[in-house]
């Protein structure tokens, strides 16, 4: 049996469109690691910390899984030294942010993806979110530049 040309052609076209309502929207944050390699590379992800808000971890297992070796105190100078031990706690009220890569030159690039970092003041926070490690990308709260390490 023999269909139209147009009929194939309207299911085409349908059969696109439902696909491309249902295709996962891009995010703005995990389009900063498009690649499991760089993740791999980075010396600079977190995989558990109280952080200020909006997507949660699980829904990318290569950064939950990752490690932080090193924060920076948030509102850096570009020409201060600001590589600190990471703590297992964070004081309240404090903000850090987290390098997620390195330039050419070895240093820390803190640009728009640059994990920014922000302790609750819920003092079970821990208790309540252990395991559901969350995390936000803040562009417009530091400019592109980079930071010297040592």
């Amino acid at each position: 049996m023999k269909f139209p040309l147009r009929t194939n052609a309207r299911a085409v076209v349908l059969s696109i469109m439902v696909l491309l309502f249902f295709a996962p929207l891009p995010s703005f944050a995990l389009s900063c690691f498009p690649e499991d390699e760089q993740i791999a590379r980075a010396e600079y992800i977190f995989s558990y910390i109280p952080m200020s808000s909006s997507l949660d971890l699980e829904t990318d297992k290569a950064i939950h899984n990752g490690d932080v070796r090193y924060a920076y105190k948030g509102n850096l100078n570009a020409q201060e030294t600001v590589v600190s031990a990471l703590p297992r706690v964070f004081p309240l009220g404090d903000e850090y942010i987290i390098a997620a890569q390195r330039g050419a030159d070895g240093r820390i690039v803190v640009d728009s993806c640059t994990l920014v970092v922000e302790t609750h003041n819920n003092e079970n926070w821990d208790d309540d979110n252990l395991g559901k490690p969350m995390y936000e990308f803040s562009p417009r709260i530091f400019e592109p530049r980079e930071i010297k390490t040592r």
